[in-house]
C-alpha cells in the first residue's frame, strides 16, 4: 500500500509505493498544486534476483497516441546504446515517435537514446508534456510497447496501438557483437548491479494543455527492470511489474484534485486535497532541429 503526505497546507502531495518485483523499486512522486509532477525512481540492483541477466533498470509509461511528435535533448538521431554511441552526438532532435521504430528482420524492443536532458512529446498543435530529467537517463518512446514487439515475428503484424510506451531507464545493457544472438556483451556494458541507482523525471504541461494534460498519460508507471533487449528474443521475454494492476486512469492531471481522483480510483485511501490553483500554461513548443556536426 503506497505511502501519503501532505504538506503546504494540502497544496503537495507525496505518494510512495514500493515493490519487490526482479529489482526491488521505489517510486515516489510529488504532485503540486500547479499540475507539475516530479518522480523519483529509486532501483536496488543489489537485491535483483538474478543479477547477471538484467537487461535494462528504469521505468515505462504510456502517453496518448496524438502526441506524435517528440523534441528531446539527447544523444542521436538514430538509436544507441552504451557499446555503440560513438556515431551518436549529444544535440536537439525533432522528430515523429513513429519513425523510432528500427526495422529489424524479427521485431525487437529498439529505439534507445542515451544522455537524456529533456524530451518534449507534442501533438501538432503544441500542446502535451514536457519531461526533464535529473542523473543518468537513457529513454525510448515507440507506438507499441515491449510485449508488441516479443509476440509478433515481423513489424508489419503489428496492430496499431491507442498508446505510445516510453521507456525512462538508468540503463540498458550494450548490443554486445552477436547480431544473430546470443549477443556477447563486454562486463563493462552490462546493467550495474554492485549499488542503488537513483533519477528524478519532472512532468509539466505545454501549450493549451489544460484538457490535454490530464490524459497526456495514458497509463500509469510501471517498474520495468527487464530481461528485454534488442539482441534477445524468447525466451528473454520482458519482465513489466505493473505498480498497480494497469487502472484505466492518469494520474497527471492539469488540476491536483484530478490528479488525487485519479489516485483515488486505483483504490488507494487518503483525504480530499485543498482547492489548488489551476495549471498555468505556457504556449511554447520547439520547432528548431539542432545537432552537433
Amino acid at each position: 500500500m503506497p505511502t501519503i503526505k501532505t504538506t503546504d497546507g494540502g497544496r503537495t502531495y507525496t505518494v510512495t509505493a514500493t515493490r519487490q518485483g526482479l529489482v526491488p523499486t521505489t517510486l515516489t512522486y510529488t504532485i503540486h498544486a500547479d499540475g507539475n509532477v516530479v518522480l523519483n525512481v529509486s532501483l536496488d540492483p543489489t537485491q535483483a534476483q538474478n543479477k547477471g541477466q538484467l537487461r535494462r533498470l528504469g521505468v515505462s509509461m504510456g502517453f496518448d497516441s496524438r502526441y506524435a511528435l517528440m523534441d528531446y535533448t539527447a544523444r542521436g538521431p538514430r538509436e544507441n546504446y552504451s557499446d555503440r554511441c560513438e556515431g551518436s552526438f549529444f544535440g536537439r532532435y525533432v522528430q515523429r515517435v513513429d519513425s523510432n521504430l528500427t526495422h529489424y528482420a524479427r521485431t525487437q524492443t529498439c529505439g534507445n537514446r542515451m544522455g537524456l536532458r529533456d524530451l518534449r512529446l507534442v501533438d501538432a498543435e503544441g500542446n502535451g508534456v514536457h519531461i526533464a530529467t535529473e542523473g543518468q537517463v537513457e529513454f525510448s518512446v515507440l507506438p507499441y510497447d515491449d510485449h508488441d514487439l516479443i509476440n509478433v515475428e515481423h513489424d508489419w503484424e503489428l496492430a496499431p496501438s491507442k498508446f505510445n510506451t516510453a521507456h525512462f531507464d538508468f540503463f540498458q545493457q550494450g548490443v554486445g557483437s552477436g547480431s544473430c544472438g546470443p549477443a556477447l556483451t563486454l562486463d563493462k556494458y552490462k546493467v550495474p548491479t554492485d549499488k542503488v541507482v537513483n533519477y528524478t523525471l519532472r512532468f509539466s504541461g505545454l501549450g493549451n494543455s489544460i484538457p490535454g494534460f490530464p490524459t497526456a498519460l495514458s497509463s500509469n508507471s510501471r517498474c520495468c527492470a527487464s530481461t528485454a533487449h534488442p539482441a534477445l528474443r524468447p525466451p528473454h521475454s520482458a519482465a513489466h511489474f505493473p505498480l498497480t494492476a494497469r487502472p484505466q486512469c492518469s494520474i497527471w492531471a492539469a488540476r491536483a484534485s484530478s490528479i488525487f481522483r485519479s489516485l483515488q480510483s486505483t483504490r488507494w485511501s487518503f483525504p480530499p486535497p485543498a482547492s489548488p490553483k489551476a495549471l498555468t500554461s505556457c504556449n511554447s513548443c520547439a520547432t528548431m532541429v539542432r545537432t552537433k556536426p
